[in-house]
């Protein structure tokens, strides 16, 4: 279980780390300005997977894979959760150290009625080292740099845009 909330701890770390970067770049355009309004939520689950390849590109597939799917789908109210599956929950010794699991009971379509546990990101500070200082004006430019100089050559029609079929 504590693998489970450290993976989600560093991940969300990183996330909020990378996000807030790219809010502090000095781009107007509404994706780096909308920045600060995202979230990350985490579904975690242990069962059986198969995998099937489709169009040269493998895919997880079987019901576990259709219940954390489900599991997406939740009535969980807290802005940024790890909400967990009966089945993992079970496997640890229920919550991570001063972290309290709420119970989320749902009825996912075509499995029937369900138990998971949530858990808000914020109470598993245990996991997460003390915070860093944000980007300076200097490593501000220098990311809107990099990140309009990717850009420029397909703004430029210097370069196609290429668009992955799936």
């Amino acid at each position: 279980m504590a693998a489970t909330y450290a993976a989600a701890s560093a991940m969300h770390r990183a996330f909020h780390h990378e996000r807030r970067y790219v809010g502090a770049s000095l781009c107007p355009c509404r994706g780096c300005t909308e920045v600060a309004r995202l979230r990350l939520k985490f579904v975690a689950h242990v069962g059986e997977v198969a995998t099937q390849t489709i169009r040269q590109r493998r895919k997880l597939v079987g019901i576990d894979v259709i219940l954390v799917h489900r599991m997406l789908k939740n009535s969980v109210s807290i802005p940024e959760y790890v909400l967990m599956s009966e089945d993992l929950h079970r496997l640890g010794d229920g919550v991570a150290p001063e972290t309290a699991a709420h119970e989320v009971s749902e009825d996912l379509e075509g499995i029937g009625s369900t138990r998971s546990f949530a858990v808000d990101v914020a109470d598993l500070t245990a996991f997460e080292p003390p915070p860093s200082a944000g980007p300076n004006l200097l490593a501000r430019l220098g990311r809107t740099f990099t990140v309009a100089g990717a850009g420029l050559p397909a703004m430029l029609g210097l370069r196609r845009r290429t668009v992955e079929a799936s």
